[in-house]
């Protein structure tokens, strides 16, 4: 399950970046700004970027304590989902795909 989010914040991350010149913030609403305004947006879009990468390294790590977890407990990654599918069953408002 980490795995997949991992995947697909990277997906987002590098969408974003061929999207947008490389992580440059884009026109918004086509209201020209300063250019110290144009970099200031750009910084502040570079740090976000960063930010999601570092968050992605960080869940990397996550899933390989996990995965170590998992052999260490004798359990497939199926049954890791089920226990989950289970729990969430059991909290009022979390959908089965844990997407709200």
């Amino acid at each position: 399950m980490i795995t997949e989010e991992v995947a697909r914040l990277k997906m987002s991350v590098a969408r974003f970046k061929h999207q947008h010149q490389g992580g440059t913030m884009p026109v918004l609403g086509g209201d020209p700004v300063s250019e110290p305004a144009s970099r200031g947006f750009t910084e502040a879009t570079k740090i976000l970027l960063d930010t999601c990468e570092s968050d992605i390294e960080n869940l990397k790590r996550v899933e390989l304590r996990a995965s170590r977890c998992r052999t260490a407990y004798g359990k497939s990654d199926a049954e890791i989902q089920n226990m989950f599918a289970r729990a969430d069953a059991s909290v009022p408002g979390v959908l089965a795909d844990n997407r709200q």
